[in-house]
């Protein structure tokens, strides 16, 4: 109760000051964050903060000195509820190489899931890299098998390939890496193996 109460409380001040004629579009100078940006980050009880913040015209691809979005901090502090709302006002999942699609990649890559599910969630499973790897791609290259299951049952890009036409299963065998290899292979079966480009090296 107390938590919703300072909510209103801060809409309440917002739509003052947005009366007022303040600068909506303003940054602060020294690290260039707007107030969506603050109020993304604050998250689900600013929900509402955030709403009036993007209904008033906010910019939605205002970016911090960092290159980075509302949406982006939405997603990093798992935000779920803001990332929902910010999408459907018509944020872009990728913003001066600091997207939540790039999010995605490095959380895979890392092995953070919690991040990664978020993320999946939010909508920035399509995302791939220069090399067009994606989330699924990067946990298998390292092996991470609770990613590589997690991001298999969310239903990630199974027999993707990248631009030399290799599967996530590709970079698991060549990796070594076993058990993200039966994970894949049980999950999809080993006809997914098989690319243009070339055959696994399982010899």
């Amino acid at each position: 109760m107390i938590g919703r109460v300072e909510e209103v409380r801060a809409a309440q001040v917002l739509v003052a000051l947005l009366d007022a004629g303040v600068d909506r579009q303003a940054q602060e100078a020294a690290s260039g964050v707007s107030s969506l940006h603050l109020a993304s980050s604050a998250g689900d009880r600013a929900l509402a903060v955030v709403d009036l913040l993007v209904k008033a015209g906010v910019g939605l691809e205002l970016v911090d000195k960092e290159g980075r979005t509302a949406l982006w901090h939405a997603a990093f502090e798992d935000r779920r509820k803001v990332v929902k709302l910010l999408l459907a006002a018509g944020a872009t999942k990728t913003a001066t190489g600091h997207g939540i699609e790039e999010q995605l990649l490095e959380a895979a890559k890392a092995g953070n899931m919690g991040r990664a599910c978020v993320l999946v969630r939010s909508g920035a499973g399509d995302a791939v890299n220069a090399k067009q790897q994606t989330a699924l791609h990067q946990a298998a290259g390292q092996g991470h098998v609770i990613a590589v299951q997690t991001l298999l049952r969310a239903g990630l890009a199974r027999e993707r390939v990248d631009a030399s036409c290799s599967t996530a299963l590709h970079f698991a065998v060549e990796l070594g890496a076993v058990e993200a290899v039966k994970a894949l292979l049980q999950q999809y079966g080993q006809s997914c193996a098989n690319s243009s480009a070339h055959d696994l090296p399982i010899e």
